[in-house]
């Protein structure tokens, strides 16, 4: 999985960045991933710093904090969406008709909490939801609206919504 660590591994295509012209925000992230992910490991340590300071106690470090909140949990991470974008064509259940293998795996829910609706995903690429069968529990999507009613983000798509309007 180390090919994503090369320079060029993962250009952003240049007509994906037209789609994003008004949001500077987007746009400098994309330019900035790597400092945006050093800066984050620099509030971790810093905040492990001062966790040590305030709780003696609890023998915890900025570097800890480092390890666990930062790479240990990247790695998680990716090893996840790995793990969905693969297995997902090859085992589970097909909701919907989709011109792919894409499958919907349930057992992946605790590692992924909604990515595991990957046929969903397949069927309603725009969608933010991908929970939209009873029991197919979609904590991404939650999340989402949180941060849509404090005013973080707009104009969530949603295929259950639509699905209703129809």
């Amino acid at each position: 999985m180390g090919w994503y660590l090369q320079k060029d591994a993962l250009p952003t295509q240049d007509f994906e960045l037209k789609r994003f012209e008004n949001y500077p925000e987007i746009l400098w992230l994309n330019r900035n991933q790597n400092l945006v992910f050093l800066g984050y490991l620099a509030i971790l340590y810093g905040l492990g710093t001062l966790a040590a300071a305030l709780f003696i106690q609890s023998g915890t470090s900025g570097l800890q904090f480092v390890l666990w909140g930062g790479l240990v949990s990247t790695l998680l991470l990716i090893h996840a969406t790995g793990l969905i974008n693969s297995l997902s064509h090859i085992v589970g259940t097909r909701d919907y008709d989709t011109n792919d293998d894409s499958r919907n795996v349930a057992l992946l829910f605790p590692l992924t909490f909604g990515e595991n609706w990957h046929n969903t995903h397949h069927r309603f690429p725009w969608s933010a939801n991908t929970g939209l069968k009873p029991g197919h529990w979609d904590w991404i999507f939650l999340a989402l609206l949180g941060l849509q009613k404090v005013g973080l983000i707009h104009d969530l798509k949603n295929a259950e919504a639509r699905k209703t309007r129809d």
